[in-house]
């Protein structure tokens, strides 16, 4: 029982780290594809443009505040992101 539950987690944690991933690299190509530079974005979102930067680079976590706060800034909806990357609609 132990070790299919260990291999749930295992699981879970990879699933949970390619979705932040995925989701990452949408805020990414969107913030490029809309012309806005890492420091501009970290400026609109209270951050300093090395702490963006290191939620770009997948170091320093996205937390769900900051997920609005840069769909926010961005101007785009979050539910549209969020479909994006999981198919579901």
């Amino acid at each position: 029982m132990y070790v299919v539950m260990t291999e749930m987690n295992e699981n879970l944690r990879y699933e949970a780290k390619v979705f932040v991933e995925s989701l990452i690299s949408k805020i990414k190509l969107i913030r490029v594809e809309k012309g806005v530079t890492s420091d501009e974005l970290a400026i609109s979102i209270g951050y300093q443009t090395e702490e963006y930067v290191k939620i770009e680079e997948g170091s320093k976590s996205l937390t769900l505040s900051d997920f609005f706060k840069v769909c926010d800034a961005l101007n785009v909806d979050p539910r549209d992101i969020l479909k994006s990357i999981t198919g579901v609609s």
